[in-house]
């Protein structure tokens, strides 16, 4: 509970700050869910036409369950580094495993 208030009082005392990183968390958020929506149902399309391609496809992602978020991001950081776009990375595959 003590934690809970903390950030609470955090809140209260940097509303800029706060705002500031909630929006950057909406954002990246519907960026990556769009990303993922769109390769996605696209990808959803192209295995209900061909099972051949539907087994490939789908033993890929369900490889990339077992995958944690963190080690997802460690192949991505020494190519592309910190910042918003890794993390739209790591996000857009995580939300992909849901889609297909």
């Amino acid at each position: 509970m003590e934690t809970v208030q903390k950030a609470w009082n955090y809140i209260q005392q940097n509303p800029e700050k706060f705002m500031e990183a909630f929006q950057e968390h909406l954002i990246l958020s519907i960026i990556a869910l769009l990303i993922a929506m769109i390769i996605g149902i696209t990808i959803g399309i192209i295995c209900a036409k061909n099972e051949k391609i539907s087994s490939i496809i789908m033993g890929i992602f369900n490889s990339l369950r077992v995958i944690p978020s963190l080690a997802i991001l460690i192949i991505v950081l020494p190519i592309m580094g910190t910042g918003f776009y890794p993390n739209v990375i790591n996000l857009t595959l995580h939300l992909m495993e849901n889609n297909i």
